[in-house]
C-alpha cells in the first residue's frame, strides 16, 4: 500500500476523556448474513435474533481541561455503550443471540462466545445501539481468535447489507477490508500482512471512524488510515468465514463526544494560524476547508482570550493556503513585530523556528509552542518547488503555524509532515502565496523585521501575540 502524508497528521482531532454512564438493554429482532472463505459479504435470511438499543446516562464532574478559563470549561467524554466480557450465562442477558442450526452455532466456551460457521457461507452475529447523530468519534474494540479455519473479522457502521464496513484477519496474519456502499463492494486494502499477530492466540482490533478519517488498529499498530467511509449504519458484529470458528472476547463499543457549556466553541479540527492585519490571519487551507463555522482564538498567558468568528477570504487549495478574515477587528498592534521574506530560496542548514498550538486536547494546554530546526530540502515533498522541508518536529495542531527565520522573517506555514520518517516536515513557502497577501487591501507586509537584531528568545516574545489558535467546526 502506498503511504502518503497526510494533511490529517497535523490538524488536531479532539482527544476526549471518560465518563461514568448507565446502560439499559432493550429486545427486538436482526438478520443474519453468511460470510464464505473468499468474499465479505453475500446471501442473506431472515433469522430471530436482538437489536441492542442502549440509552447512555451522562453524569457531570469531568476535570478542566488545560489552558481554559473556568467559565469556558469544555466538558470531554467517551461514551461505552456496551461492555461485553460474556461472563454472563444467562443467554437472554446477553446482547448477541445464542443458537445453532444447520449452517452453524453461537454459544459461550471458556468466558468467550464462539461463532462457528458449518458451511462456505460463514456466519455472522451483529448489535445495533443509538449514537448521538453527530458524534466526534466512533469506536470498536474486541479481542479476536481464529480457533480454526482461514478467516475471522468484523462488521461495523453496519445500516444493511448494502451498506456496512467490514474487516477481516486470515488465519496467515494478513488484512483485508473494505465497506459496501449501495450493494457495491470498495476495497480499502487487500491481504495486506499484519504488523503483529498472535497466531491463534488472542488479537486485539480496535476500529475508530471520526468525520474525517477512518484507523484500524491491530494489537496496538495502526493498520490502516483512510478518509472517512461513506456508511452511517449504528450496527457492530463479528463473522466466521466458511468452515471456520472464531471467539470474541473483550467487547466495547462506543462513541466519543463533546458537551459544551454556553459560549464554549465546539471545534473538531485544530492548528494555528498567524495575524497578518486587525481582520486578517494566515493558515493551513486544510485546516478550515468545508468548515461551516471557524473561530480565530487569541491566547494570552496560557488561557483563552478573545475568540472571533472568520471566514476564508482567500485561498489556494493546491498550495494548502487561506488567509481568513475576522467579523471583528483583532486586538493587535498593525505595527507587526516580524517581516516576510517572499524573495529568495534560503540554503540548506538554515536555522529556522515555529510558534503555534500543538495537541490542545491531548495534554499540552493552550500555551503557545516553540520548536525550531534546520532547513534540511529547499524543495518539498516529492520535489514540490513551493515548500521547504525541514527537521521542525510537527505534531496535530501545527497545520498553519507560522516559520521564521533567525531574522524574524516569515519564511512559510506549516502544512504537512511525512508519516514514515523523523522530523521531516513540510513548510509552504512564503514565496510560494506571495500572491495571495497581494490580494489584501492596503497591503503593505513589511519585508523588514522590527526583531532583526534580538535573540530568538527576544524575538518569541515579540511575535507569539501574533500567532492564533484556529478552531473549525
Amino acid at each position: 500500500m502506498c503511504v502518503r502524508y497526510n494533511f490529517l497528521e497535523l490538524s488536531q482531532e479532539v482527544f476526549l476523556l471518560e465518563k461514568k454512564q448507565r446502560i439499559s438493554v432493550g429486545m427486538n429482532w436482526f438478520t443474519r448474513r453468511m460470510f464464505s472463505t473468499s468474499e465479505p459479504f453475500f446471501w442473506a435470511w431472515g433469522i430471530r435474533g436482538v437489536v441492542a438499543y442502549l440509552s447512555v446516562v451522562v453524569f457531570p464532574g469531568l476535570a478542566q481541561s488545560a489552558g481554559t478559563t473556568e467559565d469556558s470549561l469544555k466538558y470531554e467524554t467517551r461514551e461505552k455503550i456496551l461492555i461485553e466480557d460474556f461472563k454472563e450465562t444467562d443467554a437472554l442477558k446477553l446482547p448477541f443471540e445464542l443458537f445453532e442450526d444447520a449452517y452453524g452455532k453461537a454459544y459461550l466456551h471458556g468466558g468467550a462466545l464462539v461463532i462457528e460457521a458449518y458451511t462456505d457461507s460463514g456466519l455472522s452475529r451483529y448489535v445495533h445501539f443509538a449514537v448521538p447523530s453527530e458524534p466526534d468519534k466512533v469506536f470498536m474494540e474486541a479481542k479476536l481468535k481464529i480457533i480454526h479455519g482461514k478467516i475471522g473479522g468484523l462488521l461495523f457502521q453496519f445500516e444493511d447489507w448494502d451498506n456496512y464496513g467490514w474487516l477481516l484477519v486470515s488465519s496467515s496474519g494478513t488484512l483485508t477490508a473494505g465497506f459496501v456502499r449501495d450493494g457495491e463492494t470498495h476495497y480499502l486494502i487487500r491481504d495486506a500482512p499484519l504488523f503483529q499477530y498472535f497466531g491463534n492466540g488472542w488479537n486485539t482490533i480496535h476500529i475508530m471512524q471520526t468525520p474525517r478519517v477512518l484507523k484500524i488498529y491491530v494489537n496496538g499498530y495502526v493498520e490502516l488510515t483512510v478518509g472517512r467511509i461513506p456508511v452511517d449504519g449504528n450496527g457492530f458484529g463479528f463473522v466466521a468465514g466458511g468452515h471456520s470458528a472464531i471467539a470474541v472476547d473483550k467487547v466495547v463499543i462506543g462513541y466519543e463526544v463533546k458537551l459544551l457549556k454556553e459560549g464554549e466553541v465546539a471545534a473538531r479540527i485544530f492548528g494555528s494560524g498567524l495575524i497578518l492585519d486587525s481582520f486578517h490571519v494566515l493558515t493551513a487551507y486544510h485546516v478550515v476547508e468545508n468548515s461551516p463555522r471557524i473561530y480565530v482564538t487569541l491566547v494570552k498567558e496560557g488561557k483563552e482570550d478573545t475568540v472571533l468568528e472568520a471566514k476564508v477570504l482567500y485561498q489556494d487549495k493546491e498550495l494548502d493556503i487561506a488567509i481568513l478574515k475576522t467579523e471583528a477587528p483583532i486586538p493587535v498592534s498593525d505595527s507587526l513585530p516580524y517581516g516576510i521574506r517572499t524573495k529568495g530560496i534560503l540554503p540548506l542548514g538554515t536555522y529556522v523556528y515555529a510558534l503555534g498550538y500543538p495537541l490542545v486536547h491531548a495534554g499540552m494546554g493552550t500555551s503557545i509552542k516553540f520548536h525550531d530546526g534546520k532547513i534540511s530540502s529547499k524543495v518539498g515533498y516529492e520535489g514540490d518547488p513551493s515548500q521547504y522541508q525541514t527537521t521542525i518536529p510537527a505534531s496535530p495542531g501545527y497545520s498553519g503555524a507560522p516559520v521564521f527565520d533567525g531574522e524574524g522573517l516569515l519564511i512559510g506555514v506549516l502544512t504537512a509532515r511525512h508519516k514514515l520518517a523523523e522530523n521531516a516536515s513540510y513548510v509552504v513557502k512564503a514565496s510560494s502565496f506571495s500572491h495571495l497577501l497581494d490580494m489584501l487591501e492596503n497591503s503593505g507586509l513589511p519585508e523588514e523585521s522590527r526583531v532583526k537584531s534580538l535573540s530568538v528568545n527576544q524575538q518569541v516574545e515579540r511575535i507569539a501575540p501574533y500567532v492564533v489558535l484556529i478552531k473549525s467546526q
